[in-house]
């Protein structure tokens, strides 16, 4: 997906915490897996949400986690992200920018509109969109139950 270059040059434009492997310049003082990392990231307005790979319906808990943890995921992966979106305007697509600079100057807008920045969690006081709903709703049955109704039809 190119996410290492992208965010090393994202870097040169605004200052990124990075918790992860790669490009690390923050460190948790204890870390208690998922527990850490949604507090972690309920502390930002922004969280990179950057997909190892790039491909259809490629969607992995990056996008998810600061959903729900209330950060704005500004996300890097799968051409067809709105179709996993709970709701109209509740990311950020890199896909949307014509470079890191772009994507930075936006984020710092963002950051100090206080206003603007509302507009991206107004989502969370509607009800889901359709197509959101129906990944809920079919997430309810176990998938092992779902892979086994599928054998059997």
């Amino acid at each position: 997906s190119g996410r290492t270059e992208y965010v090393r040059e994202l870097m040169r434009f605004i200052a990124v915490d990075s918790y992860g492997r790669s490009l690390r310049n923050r460190t948790f003082a204890e870390d208690r897996g998922r527990e850490t990392k949604l507090a972690t990231i309920a502390r930002y307005k922004f969280t990179l949400a950057f997909e190892n790979s790039i491909d259809h319906d490629y969607v992995t808990e990056k996008f998810f986690d600061p959903l729900i943890a209330g950060s704005v995921p500004v996300y890097l992966g799968a051409p067809n992200i709105s179709d996993f979106a709970p709701g109209e305007r509740c990311y950020i697509d890199v896909a949307d920018f014509a470079g890191p600079r772009e994507l930075a100057d936006e984020l710092l807008r963002l950051a100090a509109a206080e206003h603007a920045y509302q507009e991206l969690l107004v989502w969370k006081t509607q009800p889901f969109r359709e197509r959101f709903q129906q990944l809920v709703d079919l997430n309810r049955t176990h998938v092992l139950c779902r892979l086994c109704a599928a054998l059997h039809s």
